[in-house]
């Protein structure tokens, strides 16, 4: 063995300086290098020296590979690989290695024809037993007949008993091969590299307290000696932090290789300095909990060997040796629910954390459920030992495992894409004497300890469309589970496609299997998981989703040219849609919500190594709080902001809330009400003196908890029986006001019903109004009559408030109303709810457009459609402040609309001013008041085409009586305006 190694040292140095890669050379660096030229093929077979590859099914013998003479390759030569259906596996010799140093690999590669087949480059370190301890893979290569780089990344071994490496192409054929496939190998480079690692006092980076937070940074293989070391801390948008920077000098020690040393290999060239290596060590001082970045940055020695201070103004990026960035989440405090629905597939198992780092993290992130591959081999006793222990601690911690059962038949030494599906059913629908032995020891070992358990991973939808399945799932799993077992069985699923929707799903009477995966490729937006589940809502079998944290994630803010400001909305965009998915799966009752794969990178729930994705925090937040409860309902916020409301499994009320637009929400919500943000961070909302609190809402979700039950149920039942009040003036319109007492005992109180004025109608008349005590002016073109009154209600009753209404020139549209409770319970509650009327029955639709012309002229443009089922004709009035009033008619107004033009000279006199377009119906009652302001630039969207018009089921006006209805009507009082509370 060590002739061989000595022989590739040999080989390896005859290569440097050789030009490769378009004017790329093998400098020092290099440790390993073949262009597959002659001095490559020593005995002129066409093979590469001492290269090996491998053959089975997967890699077949008949797939052809040999160097050839190929002009378009740096040298003039390649190594090809005819796949012919097939697949191949080629490795190099044994590269000796030293585990304090990074690596890295060049190769150029141009294949085509790969459809069905995934190439990679992989590298693989060994200790001197041969034993594998850490591997290392590439992007696919790309398949478009174009030569590629492809690179596999500074990578540095993870413990110090490997000593060599081998580089591999692994490119297995698949069910189906690829007949005219074909790849070609220019060259294959290992280049060692300089070592930077950078890590802190936790294993994954996720602490409890901030103060404990300690970074160490190492270096290897530097050619200086006491190069400038700078800490950086970073917010979750990658800001720098105020005041958390620090430099500092490392204490550089020469390292020797040793000939001697049977490990250190590469001595065997003799014996030469290697560079430095050393040590140093930061403390940041982090403030808060939260989720953060640190930036650790080597700077070569300034001109005159002077540390720079923080203040300097220097060219860093020129000084810039390495840098490496790490991810840490300090944990703050957050209520754990006994059961939840939220859980992590780890489809690697215990890759890149071991099963005793996930038993201490995953109670702590807010997981309740855990899914896995368990099968194994049949020798490796051990294996099935620690996956029994593994679930023994999860149980321990309140968390229940799945058992995944897929393809024992996939290569565990080869790399798979994690969430590829893998057609378990290929294996099952056939013969049970076939597959049963595969699975029967790990049946017999772990059947007893868990209770539920997957066929296929998580996208595997393979039984989908199976035209006998209850039938065939009924003999699977007698096979499998043959001791009477109390075991609880689920299968992938899709979500179906449009106008399948029959096919979807087979029906079964009995609980042949208890749960459905559902998956989709491509994942499913937020949007678009709420649309999937509203229309196909949760049933038997129970409903398990998944919530892609990848979703969008497809931005690199670290590379792209964007400022900060860019940097953090597309960052709020990743966050929100993520807590979005989570609470569209919570909102529609999904019995299962998971993660599919959390080690997806720094945009994820956690990073490929195992530190705190982006995401982590969030995932935390949005399960621990949201885990176990069930879904109330929505409140109307006075700002409009978007919000679900959740109880929990003791009682307790709580709300998650955004707004585009940050505002805030000034309202009663409860006596101890706090505020969470996605980070877990809590803020504690002060009452003023009216028992209010105000709620500082934006873009990032947040979680408002503490909520009167009783209050906050009252509000949502609140409702009005009629929401479109015909447009037709100095008439009553009768209505009704609902809702129900949900506080424990019987309550006595009174109500005030309150219309505020609409902003674009505040230059109708400039007269003094009594204001309420939000600051708003009544709005005088409505009337509600009674405006008050009392009632007395008893416990979980529910009532009925009859009104009427009576319009004089109200604007045409929707109308906020707020009512104004006052309520003696256990104690006085004074709340108000918002509501929102329209004028209008719906079917009519007004829209104005404003610009100004080249001559100077405003020009308004009306479009009209109505979409009742019956043609109206209207006369059209429009009123600007200080001009004569234009006036224009439209006739026979049906679903394809009318469009009408004003003009007005001098326009630009118009801007900003309110001006109130009038329709009155023809032959009819009805008067359509619309009023906008003149803008420059406006301009109506296209018309799309109209769907067939439907007569409309609103009646014109409220019926004179109400229906009799079992609740008790709340007898009103002389119309008064009291005093409004919130």
């Amino acid at each position: 063995m060590f002739c061989r190694l000595l022989s590739l040292l040999t080989i390896a140095a005859l290569l440097i300086g050789a030009p490769l890669a378009h004017g790329r050379k093998v400098g020092q660096s290099a440790i390993f290098a073949n262009s597959f030229d002659e001095s490559n093929d020593t005995n002129y077979d066409t093979w590469p020296d001492y290269w090996t590859r491998q053959t089975s099914p997967e890699y077949p013998h008949y797939t052809k590979i040999e160097i050839i003479d190929d002009p378009t390759a740096d040298d003039g030569r390649s190594l090809k690989v005819d796949f012919d259906g097939g697949g191949a596996f080629l490795s190099t010799p044994d590269i000796p290695i030293l585990p304090k140093f990074g690596y890295k690999i060049y190769v150029r590669a141009k294949a085509s024809g790969l459809k069905r087949t995934e190439a990679r480059m992989v590298i693989e370190f060994r200790n001197r037993q041969q034993e594998r301890l850490q591997v290392e893979y590439s992007d696919p290569i790309i398949s478009d007949g174009k030569w590629h780089d492809v690179q596999i990344d500074s990578v540095r071994p993870k413990t110090d008993d490997i000593d060599r490496a081998v580089i591999y192409l692994d490119a297995p054929r698949g069910r189906r091969g690829d007949l005219d496939a074909e790849l070609f190998l220019d060259y294959v480079i290992l280049d060692r590299l300089p070592s930077m690692v950078v890590k802190t006092g936790s294993q994954y980076n996720v602490y409890n307290d901030f103060k404990e937070v300690r970074v160490e940074c190492t270096l290897s293989g530097i050619r200086e000696q006491n190069p400038e070391i700078r800490f950086q801390l970073l917010d979750e948008t990658s800001r720098e932090i105020k005041d958390k920077t620090a430099t500092k000098r490392l204490n550089g020690r020469l390292i020797v290789e040793d000939t001697f040393n049977a490990d250190d290999i590469v001595g065997a060239i003799g014996n030469r300095p290697s560079g430095y290596e050393g040590t140093q060590y930061w403390t940041p001082n982090i403030e808060d909990y939260g989720f953060y970045k640190i930036r650790v940055e080597m700077l070569r020695e300034e001109q005159g060997g002077e540390a720079s201070s923080d203040n300097d103004v220097v060219d860093d990026y020129e000084r810039q040796l390495e840098k490496k960035v790490i991810t840490l989440a300090v944990l703050p405090k957050l209520p754990r629910p006994i059961h939840g629905e939220f859980g992590w597939t780890l489809p690697m198992a215990d890759d890149p954390l071991n099963f005793d780092i996930l038993s201490e993290l995953l109670p702590r992130v807010g997981v309740h459920w855990v899914k896995l591959p368990v099968w194994y081999p049949v020798g490796d006793h051990n294996r099935g030992e620690e996956i029994i222990r593994f679930a023994e601690r999860t149980s321990a911690n309140d968390i229940e495992m799945v058992g995944i059962l897929d393809s024992p038949l996939v290569d565990t030494l080869v790399k798979r894409d994690p969430n590829a599906p893998t057609d378990i059913a290929d294996i099952l629908l056939t013969d049970p004497s076939f597959w049963q032995p595969q699975f029967e020891h790990v049946m017999t070992r772990l059947s007893l300890r868990l209770r539920w358990w997957q066929l296929g991973n998580d996208w595997d939808t393979s039984f989908y469309g199976y035209s006998e399945l209850p039938k065939k799932l009924l003999s699977i799993r007698k096979h499998l589970f043959r001791f009477g077992q109390d075991v609880r069985l689920g299968l992938g699923w899709r979500w179906p496609q449009e106008g399948k929707e029959e096919e979807w799903l087979p029906p079964h009477d009995d609980p042949i299997w208890e749960y459905e995966q559902m998956s989709s490729l491509p994942p499913l937006s937020a949007d678009q998981l709420d649309k999937q589940m509203a229309e196909h809502p949760p049933g038997k079998p129970a409903r398990w989703v998944l919530v892609d944290p990848t979703m969008y994630s497809s931005f690199d803010r670290e590379e792209k040219d964007l400022n900060d400001d860019e940097k953090e909305v597309l960052h709020e965009d990743h966050v929100r849609q993520f807590v979005r998915q989570m609470v569209a799966a919570k909102i529609h009752g999904a019995d299962g919500i998971f993660v599919g794969n959390p080690f997806t990178g720094p945009e994820g729930v956690m990073n490929t190594d195992g530190t705190p994705g982006e995401l982590l925090l969030p995932w935390r937040t949005a399960a621990s709080l949201l885990g176990g409860c069930h879904y109330l309902g929505e409140l109307d916020l006075p700002s409009h902001s978007r919000n679900y409301v959740f109880q929990d499994a003791n009682g307790k009320v709580l709300m998650i809330a955004w707004n585009d637009t940050p505002v805030t929400e000034h309202l009663y919500l409860g006596e101890q009400v706090e505020q969470i943000d996605v980070w877990g961070r809590r803020t504690t909302l002060e009452l003023d003196d009216q028992d209010k609190v105000s709620v500082e809402i934006d873009r990032n979700p947040s979680f408002i908890i503490g909520l009167n039950p009783a209050v906050t149920q009252w509000r949502m039942a609140v409702e009005f029986d009629r929401l479109n009040i015909p447009s037709v003036f100095a008439r009553p319109h009768a209505n009704l006001i609902r809702g129900s007492n949900h506080f424990t005992q019987g309550v006595t109180g009174k109500y005030t019903i309150f219309v505020p004025e609409r902003l674009d109608e505040g230059d109708d008349d400039d007269d003094d109004e009594e204001l309420s005590v939000f600051g708003e002016r009544r709005n005088k073109k409505w009337e509600i009559l009674p405006r008050s009154g009392e009632f007395s209600i008893g416990s979980n009753e529910p009532y009925e408030v009859p009104i009427n209404i009576v319009l004089d020139e109200a604007t045409y549209g929707p109308q906020a109303v707020r009512i104004d409770f006052e309520i003696e319970a256990d104690k006085i509650y004074k709340f108000s709810v918002w509501r929102t009327l329209h004028v209008g029955l719906g079917d009519i639709t007004i829209d104005i457009a404003t610009k100004i012309d080249e001559r100077g002229q405003l020009i308004v443009e009306q479009r009209m459609t109505n979409n009742n089922g019956q043609t109206s004709d209207f006369k059209c009035l429009l009123y600007a402040k200080g001009r004569r009033r234009k006036r224009t008619q439209v006739v026979m107004l049906g679903p394809d609309g009318n469009t009408k033009l004003y003009q007005y000279p001098n326009g630009e006199q118009l801007l900003g001013n309110t001006l109130r377009l009038r329709a009155e119906e023809i032959n009819g009652s009805r008067v359509l008041i619309y009023r906008f302001k003149a803008v420059e630039g406006g301009e109506l969207p296209a018309e799309e085409p109209k769907p067939p018009a439907r007569p409309s089921t609103v009646p014109a006006t409220a019926p004179a009586t109400l229906p009799a209805t079992s609740p008790a009507t709340v007898p009103a009082t002389t119309a008064t305006t009291g005093p409004s509370s919130s």
